[in-house]
């Protein structure tokens, strides 16, 4: 995995096949389905190297509006690029190994979905 790492319309259609279930979250009633599908698209996002090697801590300073999980970042979303939401999709999975449950807080606020959904819309 590298931070020019290149990940195709294919790679990108097998995370999308999760976007359903990222955008109604809130129905989601069984926690052990939660969690594996959770498990299940971390490992995708690794399969498919969406993830990215880059100083991710620096790039949240610099794009302060990400770091607090309690902002409202729809917006900035919907103007993002292919190469932002990379970086902000793994600044959540990184930041989870320093903040345990923080992931888990990106998909039960609606940011997973919000960042599937403009993945979606780039793709199209």
């Amino acid at each position: 995995m590298s931070f020019n790492s290149q990940i195709t319309s294919t790679e990108i259609e097998r995370l999308l096949n999760y976007s359903e279930y990222f955008q109604n979250v809130e129905s989601q009633n069984n926690n052990h389905n939660m969690n594996e599908m959770i498990s299940e698209f971390y490992n995708e996002l690794s399969n498919t190297e969406f993830l990215l090697v880059f100083d991710w801590i620096g790039w949240l300073k610099e794009n302060e509006v990400f770091r607090n999980l309690d902002n409202d970042i729809e917006e900035f979303i919907k103007k993002a690029d292919l190469e932002t939401l990379r970086k902000l999709m793994t600044a959540y999975i990184r930041g989870d190994r320093f903040n345990e449950g923080l992931f888990l807080k990106a998909v039960s606020s609606g940011k997973v979905g919000i960042i599937l959904r403009r993945l979606k819309e780039i793709n199209e």
